[in-house]
Formats: structure tokens, C-alpha cells, sequence
């Protein structure tokens, strides 16, 4: 059954501000940054700040509100509030756009409905600014037309959300976990097969190791910028760092385009043998991965650098060594954090890595390469998983507040289903 729609602006207060009671207060009060808020579940532990500095330029929020994030990427990666994880009133960054719920709208049918691609979609295509900034606009949000069925289908549609996607949520976890375990079985490998010495986080060259300028060329990728994708020259294929999974492993299901100049094609150019080497971003940095073979008519973005291996060195040996590293911490503890971590094409020259005749480099990688395939192999398997779980659950959430399913009818546990089709998957 459809539900009947209202715009939004009918069912919810946008961005209330405090009261007086907050106002006159002599109290602290949480204060919530981007980073301690998540995908509408519980928030990381807040600060507290005295309530002269935080009321202005803060969002105030209650235990009664809904938020969601409104800037790239934080609003395509999820990230919400949902006031029932809050002990009280607090404040968070102006980054997201807050919503107190109006009389008859449940606050839990309301962070449903954000989270559903009803809502998701048509802001999405709203956001306006350019590069890293652009923003959901919040006019375009307030008329936005959603399904607002009666208080007590709310309620038992919250319920029916609650518990199913609970329990997709637990097979995902599992998932997680699983991948956690197959890459900590290939860690230990690694550190049995490399031979740095067991404390790997103050490491400096000598004593067998050498910096890795030593053993090949650095270049760091073209830089990204909207203005200058206007010059001349090509439409060319560019690697970022969305492209360097974990465990060496090569994702190109998702490569974006720039222009590049000839000079450019030339100088930025991915050829078998190359090391790829995320440098910047909060959990990728420092990732690392070989390239078997050449990767025709594709640069790479200066979020990466490439070490191309000078003769009598194994791509592949680098690439391990830098795998090892990041897992016992040295490449976290040399990032550069003024804002965001960095693994700089300075900092991959200076990286120490065994010196070892080629024949033990290509020993070592051979033997690498059989347990790092199949980890690799099951790690993807278990990403399929793990993306077809995200994907239900968000079909589920947008068929459930659209009345697409009735969901006081019985039916088959969504999770059930959705392990079925896992094991299904070619």
C-alpha cells in the first residue's frame, strides 16, 4: 500500500535552535565533530564545552531530533544522528542539518526515512558547491516530498526496521570479521617470510635495510582540480586512492577520468612492475599494491605515488615490505598529521626496506603470492558479501517507508534470504 506524502517541511523543524533553559545555562555540553558521528548508530564519546562557545557556529540537537550529515562525502557515506543515543542536549558540527519532529511523526520513522533512498536520492542531486564541498541544499530538502503514513504504521514500520536490519547488520558484522581473520593470517605470514627486525615502528636505514629511493624512482600523481580539467588535452583514466584495496589488492570497477597533457600520458603512465602507494586519507593511507601488468591509458592522481623498481629489484618485494610496515604501525607513526594523515612521496623514499639479492626478493614474493592470492581471492568473495548486504538492507529500508511491503505481513527473516543469495553468488 503507497503511502500518502507531505513535504517535508510539514513533518519536521529544521535546525531548531536552543532554548533558554540551554541558553542560561552554567553547564558543559557535548559538543559531537564529524568524526564522532557515524551511520545513525550510536556516537563516539563527545567533548564538553562550556555553552558560551558553542552557540555559535554549532548545531544544537536534542534526544527529541534526527540529523543528518549534508557534506561530501559524509552524507553519501550515511553518517547521521539519531537523538535516542543522546544523554541530554548537545551540540554538533554545523555540518549537519538538524530535524525536530512535528506532532504525529515518530523521530524513528524519521531516521528511517532519511537513511532511505526516497530521501537519499533527489538530495543527492541537489547538492550544490564544487571539488570536496559540495552540500545537500537544504531549500530543495525542505519541500522535498516523502511517505508520511499514519503514527501507527510509523511505529510499526520502525519495529519491522529495527529488528530486520538487526539482523542483517549481525551477518554483516560477521563478514567484517571474517575478512579480519584472513588478512591476519596473511599478516603473519608476512612477518615470517620479511626479514626486519621484530620492532618494525622507529626503523632507519642500515643494519640490511635500505631506503626505498634506492631501489626505484618516486612520482607522485597529477593533482585533481575541476578548473584546470578545462585545458587541453585527453580525457585519460586516472587510479585514486578508492582504487588500493587492502592486501595489495587492485579495484578497478570504479576509475574516474581527467584530462591529462601529452607530456603528462607520458610521465604519470602505470606499467607492470610499478608499486602504487595510497598517500593521503584518513584509513587508506599507506596502502599498497603491484601492478602484474601494465594498465594502458590510465595516469594516476597525486593521491597516489608510484615507485617504479630500478633493475635487480622485485616490484613485488616493496609492495609486501610496505604491507608489513603499515600493519606494525611504522608508516602510521611517520604519517604527517596537520590535518589529515599522509604517507608523502617524501616519506615512501626515506621507508627502509630489506636489501636482499633479487633471487630472495623473487623467492619470497613467489611464496607471498600464493598465500597473498588466495587471501585476496577470499577477501573478495567476502567484499561481494558485504556489498549485497548493504545493498538489501537499503532496498529494504526505502520499500518499508514507502509501503512498497506490508510489514504487519508475515514474512521470510530478510537475513535468511540474504544469506541464500550469498551462497549463490558465482
Amino acid at each position: 500500500m503507497k503511502h500518502p506524502t507531505t513535504r517535508l517541511r510539514f513533518a519536521a523543524e529544521f535546525n531548531p535552535s536552543p532554548p533558554s533553559s540551554v541558553r542560561g545555562s552554567t553547564s558543559k555540553f557535548p559538543l559531537y565533530p564529524m568524526e564522532a558521528i557515524h551511520e545513525f548508530g550510536a556516537p563516539s564519546e563527545p567533548a564538553l564545552r562550556p555553552v558560551d562557545d558553542l552557540l555559535s557556529g554549532y548545531s544544537y540537537v536534542e534526544p527529541t531530533d534526527v540529523a543528518y550529515a549534508k557534506v561530501t562525502p559524509c552524507f553519501e557515506n550515511g553518517k547521521g544522528l539519531v537523538g535516542s543515543e543522546l544523554k541530554g542536549p548537545a551540540f554538533a558540527t554545523t555540518e549537519l542539518t538538524v530535524l525536530r519532529p512535528r506532532p504525529g511523526v515518530s523521530r524513528d520513522y524519521l531516521a528511517w526515512l532519511l537513511q532511505s533512498d526516497t530521501f537519499r536520492a533527489p538530495a543527492i542531486s541537489s547538492m550544490t558547491g564544487a571539488g570536496g564541498l559540495r552540500r545537500v541544499a537544504e531549500p530543495f530538502v525542505r519541500d522535498l516530498e516523502v511517505p508520511l503514513p499514519g503514527l501507527e504504521r510509523q511505529h510499526a514500520i520502525v519495529d519491522y526496521l529495527d529488528h530486520e536490519t538487526t539482523e542483517i547488520d549481525i551477518l554483516i558484522h560477521e563478514l567484517s570479521a571474517l575478512a579480519e581473520r584472513t588478512s591476519e593470517r596473511f599478516e603473519s605470514e608476512l612477518s615470517a617470510r620479511i626479514p626486519y627486525p621484530q620492532r618494525a615502528d622507529g626503523l632507519t636505514s642500515g643494519n640490511g635495510l635500505a631506503p626505498i629511493k634506492r631501489l626505484g624512482t618516486i612520482t607522485l600523481g597529477k593533482m585533481l582540480d575541476s578548473s584546470r580539467n578545462r585545458e587541453p588535452g585527453e580525457t585519460h583514466r586516472y587510479l585514486r586512492a578508492a582504487n588500493v584495496q587492502p592486501l595489495g589488492r587492485i579495484d578497478l570497477t570504479d576509475v574516474k577520468t581527467m584530462r591529462f597533457t601529452n607530456a603528462e600520458k607520458e610521465a604519470l603512465d602505470l606499467r607492470g612492475g610499478d608499486v602504487i602507494i595510497v598517500e593521503g586519507g584518513q584509513g587508506g593511507y599507506g596502502r599498497a599494491a603491484y601492478l602484474p601488468e601494465d594498465i594502458p591509458d590510465t595516469g594516476f592522481q597525486n593521491s597516489i605515488v608510484r615507485v617504479r623498481p630500478r633493475p635487480g629489484v622485485d616490484g613485488r618485494f616493496i609492495t609486501y615490505s610496505l604491507i608489513l610496515l603499515r600493519v606494525r604501525g611504522y608508516i602510521k607513526s611517520v604519517a604527517a598529521t596537520t590535518s589529515m594523515p599522509h604517507f608523502t612521496a617524501e616519506k615512501v623514499a626515506v621507508t627502509p626496506v630489506p636489501l636482499l639479492a633479487l633471487s630472495e626478493q623473487t623467492e619470497i614474493a613467489d611464496r607471498l603470492d600464493r598465500s597473498g592470492s588466495e587471501a585476496r581471492a577470499t577477501e573478495t568473495e567476502i567484499a561481494r558479501a558485504i556489498n549485497l548486504a548493504k545493498e538489501r538492507r537499503a532496498a529494504l529500508i526505502t520499500a518499508a517507508v514507502t509501503g512498497q511491503i506490508d510489514v504487519t505481513a508475515k514474512h521470510r527473516p530478510a537475513a535468511e534470504q540474504l544469506e541464500d543469495d550469498i551462497k549463490e553468488l558465482p
